[in-house]
């Protein structure tokens, strides 16, 4: 399975805010079998952030996107939604959700809150309100690093594989190192020949012998 990670946040780019979340979304899905191809990261621009996704979930089998979710100014779900052509709307599955787990009305809630792309998974949040999301093989997750974390495991049986690409690249280089081992079956017969080459090198060596004693005599 071949993924791209992509956070968003002006905060990464200028250094305010170290970039934990690819580094720990590599490791776990490396963990899992997963081949991380592609890590990127985009400020908060709807145009920038659409054409990335756009073009990744066209190249790999899924795509993460962390950042900012919910009523926030730098909220990703607007712009993930943008790269579908879907409009975000009030998710009465994000209400319900909300009010059971949080026992929020949706009258307690900043506007916002409820929003996710039309038509798209709800992820929810073990770590908080604002609800994460699936849109075909794009996941939308918190930039939060502790949301973020809890999100991906309710998620994280949707990624698997087998040995990564690393894990191939070792055992190649694993295989080259050892020391050449012949064939049990080449050991045994030259075993069995041994005597035979012998007798005839010892042959070999009376007839010189001999040739060189007439060549004397003479």
């Amino acid at each position: 399975m071949r993924v791209a990670i992509v956070t968003v946040g002006d905060e990464l780019l200028v250094g305010d805010t170290v970039n934990t979340n690819a580094a720990w979304l590599g490791e776990r899905l490396h963990e899992r079998g997963v081949d991380v191809e592609r890590v990127t990261t985009l400020p908060d621009r709807v145009a920038d952030i659409a054409r990335v996704v756009n073009e990744y979930r066209a190249e790999y089998d899924a795509v993460l996107v962390t950042g900012g979710v919910g009523p926030t100014h730098d909220d990703v779900t607007m712009e993930v939604a943008a790269a579908f052509g879907r409009e975000v709307v009030e998710s009465q599955e994000v209400l319900d959700w909300l009010e059971a787990e949080g026992g929020y009305a949706a009258d307690d809630l900043a506007e916002g809150t409820a929003e996710i792309p039309r038509g798209a998974r709800l992820l929810e949040n073990p770590e908080g309100v604002a609800p994460g999301c699936v849109i075909g093989s794009v996941y939308v997750l918190p930039g939060v690093p502790t949301e973020m974390k809890a999100m991906f495991e309710t998620v994280a049986d949707d990624f698997a594989g087998g040995q990564t690409r690393r894990d191939r690249r070792r055992g190649r280089a694993e295989r080259a190192a050892r020391p050449h081992r012949r064939p049990a079956t080449d050991v045994r017969r030259d075993r069995r020949e041994l005597p035979r080459r012998l007798r005839a090198h010892q042959d070999s060596g009376r007839r010189g012998r001999g040739r060189g004693r007439r060549g004397v005599a003479a």
